[in-house]
């Protein structure tokens, strides 16, 4: 399922979705999605007579808009807590230099989450994922679906191990996402760092201080990136540790 973002308000699902999940579809997936709206990275796993396991993660991706998508949105750095990071209005003709770029390339924060439930042997799963990197990247969710359903056939007679295996294959495809995201938007700042380049911006005093300008926002803009690749690492380490666990379990 891909969640809706309303720019500037973080992450939010229309409330009739939201009251078929919870009550409807998958109701262990309450908590879970309570995490993915406050872009909370955590994994958790829950041992009784229902098996829940499910983890929210954060990531940044590089997107860019058309000019229609512009006019009604304002230009330019956000706060520490937005979802969103551009380059400010009067950096604009210095990017623009940048071949490749473009002044419509805005950096997006995006929040992903996973949850897997079975009964305590292992059946009857349900599995919820929102998240918006399934549909743009080559480890989609067809592909992931069709990989599922292969490790619960081979696993047919073990469902508590097969259960573990599915939740990681969903993670490590989604960790993969991650990657080519993440080298995406270094290259494309990295590509705007390079601005000594460029030898078709018009005036060269002005280039100097915009040069010290770009820096400081592009700073800021990797302390953004670092601080969130970071709080990811805890849970994913934490989800594969857990789950190895439990397989190791069942199996001697």
């Amino acid at each position: 399922m891909v969640p809706r973002r309303e720019p500037g308000k973080g992450t939010s699902l229309p409330q009739k979705l939201l009251e078929l999940l919870v009550y409807v579809i998958h109701p262990e997936s309450a908590i879970c999605l309570g995490d993915y709206v406050l872009n909370l990275p955590r994994f958790s796993c829950q041992i009784k007579d229902t098996w829940v396991a499910f983890i929210t993660l954060p990531s940044w991706r590089v997107e860019w808009e058309d000019v229609d998508s512009k006019r009604d949105r304002r230009a330019g750095s956000k706060s520490q807590g937005s979802t969103e990071f551009r380059l400010p209005p009067n950096l604009k003709l210095l990017w623009e230099t940048v071949e490749g770029v473009g002044s419509g390339t805005t950096f997006k924060l995006n929040v992903s989450s996973i949850v897997l439930s079975t009964n305590g042997f292992g059946d009857f799963s349900k599995c919820t994922v929102l998240s918006e990197l399934f549909g743009n990247h080559t480890g989609n969710m067809e592909s992931v679906i069709y990989e599922a359903r292969k490790l619960w056939q081979r696993f047919i007679h073990q469902p508590q191990t097969a259960r573990c295996l599915v939740f990681l294959l969903l993670l490590g495809r989604l960790c993969q996402n991650f990657i080519e995201d993440y080298e995406l938007a270094i290259a494309k700042l990295n590509s705007v760092l390079m601005v000594d380049n460029t030898n078709d911006y018009p005036d060269e005093n002005m280039l100097e201080s915009f040069r010290l300008e770009l820096s400081y926002w592009s700073t800021g803009l990797l302390l953004k990136l670092q601080y969130t690749l970071n709080s990811i690492f805890p849970p994913i380490i934490e989800a594969k540790e857990h789950l190895m666990g439990q397989i190791r379990e069942v199996s001697f």
